[in-house]
């Protein structure tokens, strides 16, 4: 019995269970998180710029509204 399996034989028996996981999965999701990320900041950034854009035009028949 190795070191680790003995620490988590003796943990599991006071009832902590440690989980264990596929770190190539999990890297794999904390990169496609990442990726998701990058995507949705410049997307607002975008945005942003075309409200900024929007907001700053002069439109004649926003006069005939009200």
């Amino acid at each position: 019995m190795s070191h680790i399996e003995f620490v988590m034989d003796a943990l599991a028996q006071i009832g902590v269970v440690l989980p264990d996981a596929d770190t190539g999965k999990l890297g794999d999701a904390a990169s496609a998180w990442s990726e998701f990320s990058s995507s949705i900041t410049s997307a607002k950034g975008e945005l942003n710029g075309t409200l900024t854009n929007l907001a700053g035009m002069d439109i004649p028949q926003a006069g005939l509204t009200g």
